[in-house]
């Protein structure tokens, strides 16, 4: 029973702590701060942050998907960004 709470627990601890940084990255992105990005590890899509990336794809402070489509003109995919711009 303790285990299965530890686990719990610690879940929801990550989660809370990727809304917060979630949130620290729209704060960035507020202020003017450039984000950077990345293709994520199934090689289509478009990830855009702050911090260290990980070997996934995933940024320290990922900005939600709908200001990854605000700074890639609607698209959250590779191709279908390099499709509007050709």
């Amino acid at each position: 029973m303790k285990k299965k709470l530890k686990k719990w627990l610690k879940s929801k601890a990550w989660n809370i702590l990727y809304v917060v940084r979630s949130y620290c990255a729209v704060a960035m992105y507020s202020i003017g701060k450039k984000p950077a990005c990345s293709t994520f590890i199934d090689e289509i899509s478009i990830t855009a942050g702050y911090g260290q990336l990980d070997a996934v794809g995933c940024f320290q402070y990922e900005l939600p998907k709908r200001y990854v489509r605000k700074l890639f003109k609607g698209c959250t995919k590779w191709k279908d960004y390099l499709e509007k711009c050709a």
